[in-house]
């Protein structure tokens, strides 16, 4: 069996499943949510695993200068943190997508280097991307924040430009209804794989 690590084919089909949209509109809500019930409901042939947002850890560790001072570093962090389940599980969820550092990339001089870099990884797996609702006031999370709500809706709205330019929007919508569109898309690819499997073993 190939190693995707090593130059090999990859072993498995991985999906990325990617929780769009800027602080505060419940990225990690909805991947922790998807994540609990697939890892339920999934039959035993099948993996998931959940990759946080590697920003988040920094802002927990109190690297805030350093983050936005280097956040080529964050990017290719959270890049590997993904990458290295390419090949080895069947789904990957995820409120750390690559396509969303993109957006927090503009304005520093190597934006145009690490996007391509970010574009030319998405293009060799596949990713499902649902967005988001934007945040509301009276929700926006304060703690451990240094950004303004009106910063955050402003940064919301880019990430959202940003992936319907690419035309890579799933779906969009409140954490609630995206978490039911993700899990029933999954169930019924799974079933469809099934089935597959059983027309193969059958000939």
């Amino acid at each position: 069996m190939n190693d995707p690590n090593i130059g090999g084919l990859p072993s498995k089909k991985t999906i990325f499943i990617g929780a769009e949209g800027g602080p505060s509109t419940g990225k990690s809500t909805l991947a922790a949510a998807v994540f609990s019930k697939l890892k339920k409901e999934l039959s035993t042939n099948s993996s998931i695993e959940f990759v946080q947002e590697y920003a988040k850890e920094c802002i927990y560790s109190d690297w805030w200068s350093a983050m936005e001072k280097y956040q080529f570093h964050v990017i290719a962090e959270q890049a590997f943190r993904l990458m290295r389940l390419n090949g080895k599980v069947d789904y990957v969820v995820t409120d750390g997508s690559l396509l969303l550092n993109v957006p927090y990339l503009y304005g520093f001089p190597y934006e145009k280097t690490f996007s391509a870099f970010l574009l030319d990884l998405e293009s060799q797996t596949e990713w499902w991307h649902y967005l988001l609702d934007p945040p509301f006031d009276f929700s926006y999370e304060k703690s451990n924040r240094r950004k303004d709500f009106e910063w955050s809706l402003r940064k919301h709205d880019e990430i959202e430009k940003y992936l319907r330019k690419l035309d890579v929007v799933c779906a969009a919508g409140s954490p609630e209804i995206l978490e039911e569109k993700i899990v029933s898309r999954v169930l019924a690819r799974e079933v469809m794989m099934h089935k597959r499997d059983a027309l193969v073993l059958n000939k």
